[in-house]
């Protein structure tokens, strides 16, 4: 029995070392959540459309389900986010304030769309 745990440790620790599933770490040491790395994706994308699939490889999520269910959220948080703090868009990719504090086309609505494709591919992207 202790073998057979040590073995299962040991493919944990090979698992857990995948770039693509360990999310970023921020310059105070957080670790970035799901839908933190959802936003960056769809911030860093420039208007262009993301299938769920590239977006799910993007976050390092593989359970589309998953994914689906943050993206609930993230549409959420979009309606929202006038209310959101600089900390939040910053943190998110989403800030349009230059280093010496001066607003440069500061974004007030920001959406996110959500298109189906053929096969049942659904698309999203960042309309500001």
């Amino acid at each position: 029995i202790g073998r057979a745990q040590n073995e299962d440790i040991q493919n944990l620790d090979s698992v857990s070392s995948l770039p693509s599933l360990n999310p970023p770490v921020t310059d105070d040491g957080e670790r970035d959540t799901i839908r933190v790395r959802i936003w960056r994706a769809l911030a860093s994308a420039n208007g262009e459309e993301l299938s769920l699939k590239q977006l799910g490889s993007i976050v390092g999520q593989r359970n589309l389900s998953d994914l689906r269910s943050h993206l609930t959220h993230v549409e959420r948080q979009a309606k929202t986010y006038r209310n959101k703090s600089f900390e939040w868009k910053e943190r998110r990719g989403l800030s349009s304030i230059n280093s010496d504090g001066n607003s440069t086309n500061e974004i007030k609505k920001i959406k996110l769309r959500k298109r189906s494709g053929d096969r049942g591919m659904i698309f999203f992207r960042l309309q500001v």
